[in-house]
């Protein structure tokens, strides 16, 4: 991999970690990180759907900042993005066996 590929890819690896970083922060102020101590979110009991969704979406930031962090390499150091609906499995799967 060229030198100026490997800053591209550490720069926005460390963009998405800070991102994540910010995400547990706020899933901590709000009782749900590292465990559930909660009762509450946002005004919301933790089993009505309003929490859920707000749990949702966090979760669902999550994973985008992850898969976020699999195009990056598979971009930059495989050289593109694997075609197919389950291109994310089998990049997980990949860096699993390393």
């Amino acid at each position: 991999m060229k030198p100026e590929n490997y800053l591209v890819v550490q720069a926005r690896i460390a963009k998405e970690r800070e991102n994540l970083g910010r995400l547990l922060s706020q899933m901590s102020r709000h009782g749900i990180h590292p465990e559930v101590q909660a009762e509450t979110m946002g005004g919301f009991r933790l089993c009505d759907n309003e929490a859920l969704r707000i749990i949702g979406s966090m979760l669902h930031d999550f994973y985008t900042f992850v898969e976020n962090i699999a195009k990056t390499v598979a971009a930059r150091v495989d050289g593109g993005i694997p075609g197919g609906d389950d291109w994310m499995q089998g990049r997980l799967w990949d860096c699993s066996d390393t």
